[in-house]
């Protein structure tokens, strides 16, 4: 779990996203038994964010944009 990792190595972690911020699900559901991670590009007035990240699609680069927050932890 890279949010407790990181906590624990002393960087913030919350549940509001920042550009540069990485971005960590938990293992379950559609993030499978590894759970995922992923970069803050920047955030949205609405409050969800845009982001990239390699292996959403299998063995390859995407970007993804107005992702919710929910469910997801920050690390700064």
């Amino acid at each position: 779990d890279w949010a407790d990792l990181g906590a624990y190595q002393g960087y913030s972690v919350s549940s509001t996203p920042r550009p540069g911020a990485i971005v960590s699900w938990p293992a379950g559901g559609i993030f499978g038994r590894y759970g995922h991670v992923a970069i803050v590009q920047s955030v949205n007035g609405d409050g969800t964010f845009n982001l990239s990240e390699y292996n959403w699609i299998p063995y390859g680069y995407s970007e993804r944009n107005n992702v919710s927050p929910a469910g997801a932890r920050f690390i700064y």
